[in-house]
């Protein structure tokens, strides 16, 4: 465990929470209310899972996808974009 620890607080944002995490090379982070007292911590799969809903296209659109790697394809299933 890092000594003094690295914490975080309930407003600081997922991607300062990442880069939090990535330069201090956590897993995890206790989060803070603003009185100082634990109320959770985020591991860097919480990150991950939440990342990937955000930026995972939406069915039946048709487009890439925000990443330009993927389109919808017939059904649920996806193809690389220009195969």
């Amino acid at each position: 465990m890092t000594h003094p620890a690295v914490t975080v607080n309930q407003e600081t944002p997922l991607f300062e929470v990442s880069n939090i995490m990535a330069a201090n090379n956590l897993n995890r982070v206790p989060v803070l209310d603003h009185e100082g007292n634990l109320v959770g911590i985020i591991a860097r799969a919480d990150i991950v899972q939440t990342s990937c809903t955000v930026i995972a296209p939406q069915k039946g659109r048709g487009q890439r996808g925000s990443h330009g790697l993927f389109q919808e394809n017939d059904g649920d299933h996806k193809k690389p974009a220009g195969g």
